[in-house]
């Protein structure tokens, strides 16, 4: 894929966007079965509930109903989650589990503000009122 204006740009960064909602999904749910924290869990829990409204509000960004947004996986969040998931297997005290899956959370919520961010920033370039819109409503 060429990236050659802003709208292309645009268009990867809700490619990026859709694939790190639906493997957040996934992901998230395994890492909900390995925390003993009930309030850890419920964040989880939470959190995986969100990806599910993310990925709707994406699919009414207008510009994506021409778009095919499944297939193409976002590198930032495979490379957290690869890192994530050979710490996290590591380690056996349930307690320092909690804390390293924490620390995971933090990482993945700031890698999805920079992306939603950034899609934020070329809508705005393009003039896109209702992409914006969505993309700001996805940070809150």
């Amino acid at each position: 894929m060429n990236l050659d204006n802003i709208s292309d740009l645009l268009d990867r960064e809700l490619r990026h966007l859709h694939s790190m909602e639906a493997r957040l999904f996934d992901e998230l749910a395994r890492l909900g079965d390995r925390v003993t924290l009930p309030e850890l869990a419920l964040l989880v829990r939470r959190s995986r509930a969100l990806t599910v409204w993310h990925r709707e509000r994406l699919r009414s960004v207008p510009r994506a109903n021409g778009l095919d947004l499944v297939g193409e996986p976002c590198p930032g969040l495979s490379a957290i989650l690869h890192e994530s998931n050979a710490f996290v297997d590591r380690v056996r005290d349930p307690s320092v589990r909690d804390v390293a899956i924490v620390a995971t959370l933090r990482r993945l919520g700031a890698l999805a503000r920079t992306y939603y961010e950034s899609a934020r920033r070329h809508a705005e370039l393009l003039r896109e009122p209702v992409a914006v819109e969505i993309f700001e409503r996805n940070l809150e």
